[in-house]
């Protein structure tokens, strides 16, 4: 069997790049679009192997795999007039990407393949940005044949993170410190990361005791569903960079109880004529929606799923 991997630049009509790769089987071609969580990227439905990555086993099965990165990782770094050095380029979070380059990275794909429609697979903020997409553009509903959400982020106020149920009550202030210092991009792909990588997750067993149990304290511990001797090729891959914005906004959803656009406090009337941000109309969406979420999962609780799966009118 054939295979193509292929990476593609796709400009937004925003000045902005994003970056999409794709897998393709020259078998046929059954159109699957893929997206993840913020401070990931493409590398994340790979990094587990031939055997277990997404990405590849959806090609074994002769689809023809698109995955996309997200404005701001280190795949997707590029303005026509914006620097990443520059405030203004990190001012998006992900209300802009499902709203401008989610739109704009399926377009592209549907015009490259002569297509109408495509498979969607989002997990966490890849699902955030679906159904932004979905809800404030409905248009984007007809050219889905299927959205699978794995660990779906809409409502959060039940998370059950230990850490940043903590951390709840000093989000505003965190924002401000950051906003105060300059600080508009997190999680950076930098030397000094690269050497804490090498230096403490390089090896299976340091990245086990130190790397992933750090993230296992955030998001929720599951030692069977652990690829432990592909650790060191996962966190070498880890982390991308994110926006601070899109951090801030998942933390207002927190607080709020609501999955609604970003709050800009004061600002909200000249912004959206109203006091309060809108929530976002999920109940417009009409692709049809297949969700996967379980009682071990720290960010996307099960009480907060089922918020989110009163208002789809189509689960599969």
């Amino acid at each position: 069997m054939k295979k193509k991997d292929i990476t593609r630049r796709v400009h937004s009509g925003y000045a902005g790049w994003v970056q999409i790769k794709n897998i393709q089987d020259t078998r046929k071609w059954l159109h699957n679009f893929s997206n993840a969580r913020p401070a990931k990227s493409t590398d994340d439905w790979l990094t587990s192997g031939v055997k277990s990555g997404l990405g590849y086993l959806l090609a074994e099965q002769g689809y023809d795999v698109w995955m996309g990165n997200a404005r701001g990782n280190k795949y997707s770094r590029s303005n026509v007039r914006k620097s990443p050095s520059e405030k203004d380029f990190w001012d998006f979070s992900f209300h802009e990407i499902g709203v401008i380059y989610l739109p704009t990275m399926i377009d592209f794909i549907l015009k490259k393949t002569n297509k109408s429609s495509l498979i969607y697979i989002g997990h966490s903020q890849g699902t955030s940005t679906f159904f932004v997409m979905s809800s404030i553009r409905p248009e984007y509903n007809a050219k889905i044949d299927l959205m699978i959400a794995l660990s779906p982020i809409a409502w959060m106020s039940h998370l059950k993170s230990p850490l940043l149920n903590y951390l709840k009550p000093y989000y505003a202030t965190l924002e401000l410190v950051a906003t105060s210092l300059g600080i508009h991009e997190v999680f950076q792909d930098t030397p000094f990361l690269r050497l804490f990588q090498k230096t403490f997750c390089g090896g299976v067993l340091t990245s086990l005791l130190i790397c992933q149990n750090a993230l296992y304290s955030i998001g929720g511990f599951n030692y069977d569903q652990m690829n432990l001797k592909q650790l060191p090729v996962i966190f070498n891959h880890f982390s991308s960079g994110a926006s601070t914005k899109q951090l801030w906004h998942y933390a207002q959803l927190i607080n709020s109880g609501y999955f609604r656009q970003y709050d800009y406090r004061l600002k909200n009337v000249a912004k959206y004529g109203t006091l309060s941000p809108p929530s976002y109309p999920v109940e417009k969406i009409t692709a049809p929606v297949a969700i996967f979420y379980g009682d071990g999962d720290w960010l996307s609780d099960v009480s907060d799923a089922k918020i989110l799966k009163s208002y789809l009118r189509k689960l599969f």
